[in-house]
């Protein structure tokens, strides 16, 4: 397991950018020894080494850091992988990717209502709900951020346009302990 994550880099660029592929080995990460358990033959059976269980029980974390390591700096590319990555954390860092989709779409001068940002917004909702994805950003008091997630799921308007606005007029304090 070390020479993975030491050659998550390598690993990455084998795959290239076919994120497709990515996002599927991120979304089947389990913190499961398969070496041990699926494939398991006592003849071959390796003896555990050092610190292997504390790798198992926390695998996905570390893989996910891995990757996104070796993915973020070409996070425009590499979007969609590095929002599996936040994702499939545990727990998930969905506050960290809703921030990363917004500072991408910034740095392209795009609006959070533009197609870009909706398309990393609705597949981040493929790994996590839209209601989840809408307390996180609230959870943000980034009122925009929450108003564009809202804006692609299936929540009612009238109800969501109505607490955000209600949210705005608050005096900050008041705002964060209402949310």
């Amino acid at each position: 397991y070390k020479s993975f994550l030491e050659g998550a880099k390598d690993f990455v660029a084998a795959v290239g950018v076919k994120c497709d592929h990515l996002n599927l080995f991120i979304s089947m990460l389990q913190d499961v020894d398969f070496a041990a358990t699926k494939y398991y033959d006592s003849a071959l059976a390796p003896q555990p080494g050092e610190g292997d269980a504390d790798f198992f029980s926390d695998k996905t974390n570390l893989v996910c850091a891995a990757l996104r390591k070796t993915m973020i700096d070409n996070s425009d590319a590499y979007l969609l992988p590095v929002l599996s990555t936040f994702a499939k954390q545990k727990p998930p860092q969905l506050s960290k990717a809703l921030t990363l989709i917004k500072s991408q779409a910034k740095n392209k001068g795009e609006k959070l209502t533009s197609g870009y940002a909706q398309d990393a917004f609705k597949y981040l909702a493929f790994l996590a709900r839209y209601e989840t994805l809408y307390e996180v950003s609230l959870g943000l008091y980034d009122f925009e951020l929450a108003k564009a997630v809202a804006r692609g799921s299936q929540m009612d308007p009238k109800v969501y346009l109505r607490e955000i606005k209600d949210l705005e007029e608050m005096e900050i304090g008041r705002a964060r302990y209402t949310v």
